[in-house]
């Protein structure tokens, strides 16, 4: 069991010309984290488990939104969310299948919300209180599988990864929404020696179409948004040579 309580420091946003709109800048953000846990190995050592359960409660969390000012302009500030929870759970196993193969399974749960969240000197005023927190999926969880050569010489590693739906924006508009998408990668890695390896790999080998950041502008100005995506399909060889 574990109680910790920290903060990150206040600051200011000098993202317009205007004086009156810099001026007082954001809080510090506080943070009481609470963490109950347990953590098991197996007699034989071939079974390793994790499990934890926390609650996080924030004080004047930090954000960044893009808003109009009041002069009208429009600028990336920071403010302060005044209340917001998260509480989640987190499994981590690793089990030996034998003694040059291991599969690992990890899988969290979370329950985000803002509870008080207002921005009354933006235009219109904003409200974000009852929202879902930016990239806070409910449920993710990834598995792989990993198998070494008796000698030590070659790796091979097959991984997928899941999450579930999750917002990249306080404001939880459906345009900062990625919908819930799993990743496959697969790689073998050959030591020829202790300065030359190769690696042959297969990045999000699905083809699967995500996003990485979302941009998302004020509804004044047209409310639209900047979509980042992570890569395509990818596959290589890479050779490595220690001097």
């Amino acid at each position: 069991v574990s109680y910790s309580s920290g903060y990150k420091s206040g600051g200011f946003s000098f993202a317009t010309w205007s004086e009156s709109e810099s001026r007082g800048g954001f809080k510090e953000e506080e943070l009481d984290a609470t963490e109950i846990g347990i953590k098991y190995k197996s007699p034989d050592n071939r079974l390793v488990m994790n499990a934890a359960y926390y609650e996080y409660d924030y004080k004047d969390q930090q954000q960044q939104i893009i808003v109009v000012t009041q002069s009208g302009s429009l600028a990336g500030k920071t403010f302060n969310a005044g209340q917001s929870e998260m509480t989640g759970f987190e499994l981590e196993t690793k089990l030996a299948i034998t003694d040059n193969t291991q599969l690992d399974f990890n899988y969290y749960s979370t329950d985000t919300s803002f509870k008080s969240f207002v921005i009354p000197t933006a235009v219109p005023p904003l409200n974000f209180t009852g929202n879902q927190m930016n990239y806070s999926p409910e449920k993710a969880y990834n598995v792989a599988f990993t198998a070494i050569s008796d000698d030590d010489s070659s790796i091979f590693r097959m991984a997928y990864s899941f999450k579930d739906d999750f917002f990249m924006d306080p404001s939880n508009r459906y345009l900062s929404m990625q919908e819930k998408y799993g990743v496959a990668n697969v790689s073998y890695t050959k030591y020829f020696n202790d300065d030359l390896r190769m690696k042959i790999f297969c990045t999000n080998c699905t083809d699967e179409i995500y996003k990485t950041q979302v941009t998302t502008f004020a509804i004044p100005y047209g409310g639209g948004g900047r979509n980042y995506y992570a890569n395509a399909r990818r596959i290589g060889v890479e050779i490595t040579k220690m001097f």
